[in-house]
């Protein structure tokens, strides 16, 4: 988003129109191969630069591993989070398209038996977090589900530390870090099947895969995971082994790669 303050926004706004596209432009059509994060963003260069998908690799953003990532207990302890409580974790910024209406939803239709085994933390800011809030109040879901507002990255790792079960509810995405992040930290994952990386992960085996706002999936898929903590267990440790798959050293090598690609006949 861009802001208009002092305006520094229009100034801005008014050089990407004019020069700077015209920048991006050319070194769009002077480079032998471009580097996108994502499909989607290959997608979009594609479609609304008309490049040739040929130029185009596709190498993901890394992860970048903690030196220390600390028990779920010890996380919890740290937070003064219950230890008595499956804890399901939502990361990202209240807009639209992150749906976590629907993540509100599925946990006010749960069973009242599986929600009192529950504590589910959604935590970011942006525009809609007072829809969100309003529909817990609605729902009568104060006791279960909690807003943290932003996090610093320390305080992030620590939920992602504490968490379960991480869900991603989305109607679109690119290529969410937050999923690999909860990923690494042994969180049992559920996802709308959007983004590069839901995409790329298999079903029931690095996490369990929805369509985008299928509400009674999500509902399943909480149930399943809330009753069996051996799938939990199981595909928390899939998941972890697919996060490790973009090290940023792997990264780092694919780039190494492409350069040695266009070096080749120099």
């Amino acid at each position: 988003s861009i802001s208009y303050r002092n305006g520094q926004g229009m100034k801005k706004l008014i050089f990407y129109f004019t020069l700077g596209y015209l920048m991006e432009y050319a070194s769009i059509f002077s480079s032998e191969i471009l580097i996108t994060p994502s499909y989607t963003a290959k997608h979009e260069l594609v479609k609304f630069y008309r490049v040739d998908p040929k130029k185009i690799r596709v190498i993901h953003n890394g992860i970048e591993i903690p030196k220390y990532i600390p028990s779920k207990e010890r996380a919890r302890r740290i937070l003064g989070l219950p230890e008595d409580k499956i804890i399901i974790l939502a990361v990202g910024r209240h807009i639209p398209h992150k749906r976590y209406d629907l993540l509100i939803e599925a946990v006010a239709k749960l069973e009242r038996r599986l929600r009192d085994r529950i504590y589910v933390i959604i935590s970011g800011h942006g525009p809609q977090a007072p829809f969100f809030k309003l529909l817990v109040k609605k729902y009568n879901l104060d006791d279960a589900v909690h807003f943290t507002g932003w996090l610093s990255r320390e305080k992030l790792w620590l939920h992602y530390s504490a968490a379960d079960i991480f869900v991603l509810s989305s109607d679109t995405e690119s290529a969410p870090i937050s999923l690999l992040e909860a990923a690494l930290t042994d969180n049992a994952i559920v996802s709308t099947l959007v983004g590069d990386y839901a995409l790329m992960m298999k079903n029931r085996v690095h996490g369990i895969l929805i369509r985008p706002g299928d509400v009674a999936s999500l509902v399943n898929a909480l149930e399943e995971l809330i009753t069996d903590k051996n799938l939990r267990e199981k595909l928390s440790k899939k998941s972890k082994e697919f996060a490790a798959l973009f090290s940023w050293e792997r990264i780092a090598m694919k780039t190494i790669n492409v350069y040695r690609e266009v070096l080749k006949d120099k």
